[in-house]
């Protein structure tokens, strides 16, 4: 189709590039539109979307492809129930995480909510509250933890920011960070957890409760932290952060703990 765009994968090591498009397309609409997502930390396992440029339907329903077989696996149902937004793969590509923007036709507009499968088992766990916009963070090395933040339309703070990790054996929820931060991104266990607050990035130890600031002023995007949080890859504006930067734009920087 003229004007489409699909995704693909390129191994460096065999030179073999895949394109990333299912061989039974959903026959509810038109689909046109490919964009990768994810990839796991083992590179065989790839989460990727399709859609069409109908209004917000650019990402309609979410596949992950196994490259050493080269078959798709459907992980979202049909009809959708909105735009597919972030997506996170477990190292082993076993569980993958997701959140969609539901369009709600109140004040609000939209609502956030996250969901985890596990592709062994098929079980989908709803891991947000489903009346509280939330969008994912991050998927821990192992699939057990989702680094998310949720914003509560009612109390405690109606409109502020909390950002939580779910544990999916337990169950249980706990707050990973202060309220008014969001969750950016965690590090390969999720225990070191970077979070944004008015343009700073600390990092939160989840364990001892310590914060280390990474900048005053930046941005930074998943898998900025790497494991046991030893650095943080982030982009800044600021002038400060290291000798004879008078490029005027914005760069990217490694902090490093000590």
């Amino acid at each position: 189709m003229r004007g489409s765009r699909t995704a693909y994968v390129y191994d460096r090591v065999t030179g073999e590039t895949q394109q990333l498009w299912p061989a039974q397309v959903p026959d509810d609409t038109s689909y046109e539109l490919g964009t990768v997502r994810a990839i796991s930390t083992d590179g065989r396992h790839v989460a990727y979307v399709i859609g069409n440029r109908d209004g917000n339907q650019g990402s309609r329903v979410l596949y992950v492809r196994d490259l050493a077989t080269g078959t798709d696996e459907r992980i979202t149902s049909l009809p959708p129930e909105g735009m597919i937004d972030r997506v996170r793969l477990s190292a082993d590509g076993r569980t993958v995480a997701w959140d969609v923007i539901v369009l709600t036709g109140s004040a609000s507009g939209a609502l956030g909510r996250v969901y985890v499968k596990d592709r062994r088992t098929g079980v989908i766990h709803p891991v947000s509250d489903p009346e509280a916009p939330s969008t994912l963070a991050q998927l821990s090395d192992d699939g057990r933890r989702v680094l998310l933040t949720t914003t509560p339309a009612t109390s405690p703070t109606p409109g502020t920011p909390q950002p939580y990790v779910h544990d999916l054996r337990t169950g249980r929820t706990e707050p990973a960070g202060p309220e008014g931060s969001t969750a950016v991104a965690g590090d390969a266990t999720a225990r070191h957890v970077l979070l944004t607050r008015d343009g700073a990035l600390p990092l939160l130890d989840r364990r001892t409760g310590a914060h280390r600031p990474v900048t005053t002023a930046g941005t930074a995007l998943p898998d900025a932290v790497t494991r046991h949080g030893r650095a943080v890859v982030f982009t800044s504006t600021a002038e400060d952060l290291v000798e004879d930067d008078t490029n005027g734009v914005a760069d990217v920087f490694i902090k490093r703990g000590h």
